[in-house]
């Protein structure tokens, strides 16, 4: 019933009923800009018309006697340029979409309807139009996600983690912990696991084996390089 009512509304102000069954929520149209009937370069049988919405523009163009018509629209951010050619008795208006190589033209048109078409579209492609609808894009406000907070040492562990349940060899755990912390290659990790196995078990409790700085004896990876840090080999007591 609603529809019904608004498209006999529609009807009753000169909007021929195709185009009033495509308008969306909340489009209004704003003028009809029509070809003359009589004037020079006019149609007599089957006069275009221009629509002009609060979103767009829809240019209808009947064909057989009017009992079809064709119907094109246009968005305001498509169109690329408008012109007019005012002549004697009316004026003729050309649009030049950015995505067509041809231009619409609409002739033969009311003086003064001409020059609020002009009025209109300029408008809206500056989005200035009555309750014009700009597109989401437009009018989204950018949001920059905050850089996540980067944590070395939990992603160590989870590599170590990956290393213990055999998913990753010694190698290229070495290999990832030198990327992730951008040390690069190092003495220390070009050593045999052999190598590396004596040269932590003689480091002094509490040091990095890798670049001596003191660490806590709870530490698994060490804060300043991220070296694994294992505990000392207990010492012989002599018998």
């Amino acid at each position: 019933m609603f529809v019904a009512a608004l498209l006999r509304g529609f009807l009753s102000s000169g909007v021929d009923r195709e185009v009033a069954e495509m308008l969306l929520p909340g489009e209004q149209v704003l003028l009809v800009a029509e070809q003359s009937r009589v004037a020079p370069g006019g149609s007599f049988t089957t006069p275009n018309k221009i629509y002009v919405t609060n979103r767009r523009l829809i240019f209808r163009n009947p064909r057989l006697l009017g009992l079809k018509a064709d119907l094109n629209d246009f968005s305001y951010q498509d169109i690329a340029n408008i012109r007019m050619h005012r002549g004697v008795f009316s004026t003729e208006i050309y649009l030049k979409s950015r995505f067509l190589s041809d231009e619409v033209v609409l002739p033969a048109v009311d003086k003064d309807t001409a020059r609020r078409v002009n009025e209109y579209i300029r408008k809206g492609m500056m989005n200035q139009l009555p309750g014009q609808i700009i597109s989401e894009r437009a009018t989204m406000p950018i949001v920059e996600s905050p850089a996540a907070t980067k944590d070395p040492l939990a992603d160590l562990e989870r590599l170590h983690n990956l290393k213990e349940k055999g998913a990753i060899t010694a190698e290229e755990f070495e290999k990832m912990k030198a990327t992730l912390l951008g040390t690069g290659s190092s003495s220390t990790q070009q050593q045999t696991p052999a190598a590396r196995a004596a040269s932590v078990s003689d480091t002094p409790a509490g040091f990095c084996p890798q670049c001596g700085a003191k660490q806590k004896l709870l530490v698994r990876f060490c804060s300043d390089c991220g070296a694994e840090i294992r505990p000392p080999r207990p010492e012989a007591t002599p018998a």
